[in-house]
């Protein structure tokens, strides 16, 4: 079994924003990306990314202290 990271996102732990880099096999169009509080709800959805973007930052300065779930939807 051949193991390719296919996504970075970094940094973590995070204060101010967070970067999400697709690999180069990859991009972000027609990527999905939710981030959810620990207790399910929803804080932050998007998606519509241009054709070949490879990486985006996503602003958390209006996110409270805490852990969060990030998953991309391809």
């Amino acid at each position: 079994n051949v193991e390719v990271e296919l996504y970075a996102i970094f940094p973590n732990p995070a204060d101010n924003f967070i970067q999400v880099k697709a690999s180069d096999q990859r991009s972000l169009y027609r990527c999905e990306i939710e981030i959810c509080d620990i207790a399910g709800r929803s804080v932050y959805h998007g998606s519509g990314f241009e054709n070949s973007i490879q990486e985006i930052l996503i602003d958390l300065s209006g996110f409270q202290s805490g852990n969060y779930i990030l998953s991309i939807i391809y």
